[in-house]
């Protein structure tokens, strides 16, 4: 494809060879593209972003600033701001904050301004940060404030004396004069609409279109602290090939140019036959065969040639069976056949009758699986098999049953209350609408087994459920209750599979420790503080005196505590500091000043008196005095 209304001219510019492409009017560089003592060069379609850029200054500011959109991102309103960063001490500057200067006036040595404006200083500690130079006339008025950061358009007014010619923006300054306006111009760059470069080509199907692409190279409202110019846009030049990815490596494009600068651009197709081969057949013994030549003229569609699988065994073939959808040829030979005469009253095998005439019959030799119930095939009726090929996988069921140290780990879960992730396709049935294919599960059941049921899931199941039907501590009691016997099972599970009998009553007494506790969500009018740990049976005595004095009760809800963590929380903190933690329990009660009561069992024997069972008993104490 010959580009006939596009000239190529060379250019030399620092130092490097560029080349202009000359298209519709507007000058582009291919400097991308290396010419050099090559005839023909190969476009990369992968890496390059852009086949040409446009070679214009209509975007390029005279020094930094600020950008912001305008009419639909068709419009650029471009505020000048020059930046100089300096760092360095007072004394080395020439201007004065600000002062009004002109351009190139020396800011500091070797260092001159590109604008006429007022000069900003901004330093730290006598050590000048930056320098800003902001363009535009000072004016004084009185309503000051009535001019802060307004938009002026050409034509109007101002302080009776003051036109303006273009576009403005007014600034409130501080000066050692006073309070002063700051009358800054902006400039409008107008971003032109994209366009599609249509060109003649040598052929009929024009495959070539050459795409105008605009890059906006400044966010809006962000400020380009700087005195070099900023290019707005950048404009570029991208060729479209058109039904082509440019992912494809089979395709490429090159570039030439002719003695009468010309861009001469060809199309270039490489065909890798591996690539039309299943894999089965790349390691066979393939032969090719060509029906063109070097440098012949095909058009579309022609067949260039042919691929031949050639055996090196003498084949007697009796049948072929082609498979279109895997692309498989099955060739049935002489020597995977017998041949029976008719008329014998029993056949040597069983098989697929391949040819029947009036004196043979010719069957298929074939070889006998047989698979049990439940198997899983991959395979259907009339597949084409290979050799080694996996046709069935078959199941065996083998009961497995743990020691009781594989249900240790198991029981140390559940007296700690740890937290199971669980899979949310078997998660805890809660709510479930019927379908054909239903079954009845009782709720807070698991769909996979109640094994692997998360406890603290189960119990605010179990109380959401509740809250429904009866009063905030029914719920909360029933719900306990369920879970209280849902983890007696769990470990009776793992001690009874190895005949090992324990009495409900001692892990009770354990599980009765992890269920005891409630978690204030609300406190209402009660002293009670939100997400505090309390006992239930105290919960219920604070709320009761609540409702009697006409207040508003605390809604809580049951937790599930470990046993190390329930040792932890008991109402003695003697009973807590012989266990863990010693020094944060015994620091804890001190500062909040608690006192032991010596309710319990263990504070009783680790002061030495009588412990609170049986006849130790003051109510059985009592008793003994009547």
């Amino acid at each position: 494809t010959c580009i006939e209304n596009g000239t190529i001219e060379p250019f030399i510019e620092s130092k490097t060879s560029s080349i202009l492409f000359n298209l519709d009017n507007s000058i582009f560089s291919l400097n991308k593209l290396n010419f050099q003592n090559k005839n023909l060069i190969k476009i990369d379609l992968k890496g390059q972003h852009s086949f040409g850029k446009l070679i214009t200054d209509e975007f390029l500011t005279v020094t930094g600033g600020t950008p912001y959109y305008m009419d639909n991102n068709h419009t650029i309103a471009w505020l000048n701001e020059e930046t100089h960063v300096i760092n360095r001490a007072i004394n080395v500057l020439k201007v004065e904050n600000t002062q009004y200067i002109t351009n190139k006036q020396e800011i500091t040595r070797d260092s001159f301004s590109k604008i006429s404006g007022l000069v900003q200083i901004k330093e730290e500690n006598n050590i000048v940060q930056e320098i800003r130079i902001k363009p535009g006339t000072v004016h004084t008025v009185k309503n000051f404030n009535d001019f802060d950061k307004k938009i002026f358009y050409p034509g109007e007014i101002l302080f009776d004396n003051l036109e303006i010619n273009q576009v403005s923006l007014s600034e409130i300054i501080e000066t050692p004069l006073g309070v002063k306006i700051l009358i800054r111009p902006i400039t409008l760059y107008r971003i032109p609409e994209k366009k599609e470069y249509l060109l003649e080509t040598k052929q009929t199907n024009n495959l070539f279109k050459f795409k105008h692409e605009l890059i906006k190279n400044v966010t809006n409202g962000q400020t380009n602290r700087d005195n070099k110019s900023v290019e707005l846009i950048t404009q570029y030049l991208n060729i479209d090939y058109s039904g082509v990815k440019k992912s494809d490596d089979t395709f490429s494009v090159l570039a030439k140019i002719t003695p009468s600068n010309m861009l001469e651009l060809f199309t270039a197709e490489k065909l890798i036959l591996t690539n039309y081969l299943p894999n089965d057949l790349k390691t066979s013994n393939l032969k090719i065969t060509l029906l063109v030549h070097d440098n012949q003229f095909v058009n579309s569609g022609t067949v260039l040639g042919y691929i031949e699988n050639v055996t090196s065994n003498i084949l007697d073939l009796i049948k072929i069976k082609i498979k279109i959808k895997n692309n498989r040829l099955f060739c049935i030979r002489a020597c995977d056949c017998v041949v029976v005469p008719n008329g014998e009253d029993k056949l040597p095998l069983i098989g697929p009758i391949i040819k029947n005439t009036e004196g043979e019959t010719i069957i298929q030799k074939t070889e006998k699986y047989f698979f049990p119930n439940n198997t899983i095939l991959f395979c259907n009726t009339g597949d084409l098999i290979k050799d080694s090929q996996i046709i069935g996988e078959l199941k065996f069921e083998k009961e497995i049953t743990g020691d009781i140290v594989q249900g240790l780990p198991k029981v140390d879960q559940i007296l700690e209350a740890r937290k199971i992730s669980t899979n949310p396709e078997n998660s805890l049935v809660i709510q479930s609408s019927l379908n054909p294919n239903f079954k009845f599960l009782k709720i807070g059941t698991s769909l996979q087994g109640e094994g692997k049921v998360n406890l603290h899931t189960l119990l605010n199941v179990y109380f959401n459920y509740y809250i429904k039907n009866y009063t905030l501590y029914e719920s909360t009691y029933r719900s306990i209750k369920k879970v209280q016997g849902l983890i007696l099972n769990f470990i009776q599970d793992v001690y009874q599979s190895q005949s090992v009998n324990i009495s409900d009553k001692h892990l009770e007494v354990i599980i009765k420790q992890m269920t005891t506790k409630v978690k204030v969500f609300h406190e209402g009018d009660t002293p009670l503080l939100g997400n505090e740990i309390i006992n239930l049976k105290q919960m219920k005595y604070i709320n009761e005196a609540m409702r009697n004095e006409n207040k508003k009760p605390a809604y809580y809800q049951p937790v599930l505590m470990g046993i190390t963590k329930a040792s932890l929380s008991t109402e003695s903190f003697v009973s807590s500091a012989s266990f863990q933690e010693t020094t944060r329990v015994l620091s804890k009660a001190a500062i909040e000043g608690k006192i032991d009561w010596l309710r319990g069992l263990k504070e009783n024997v680790i002061i030495g008196r009588l412990i609170p069972a049986g006849t130790g008993f003051n109510h059985y104490l009592h008793v003994l005095e009547y």
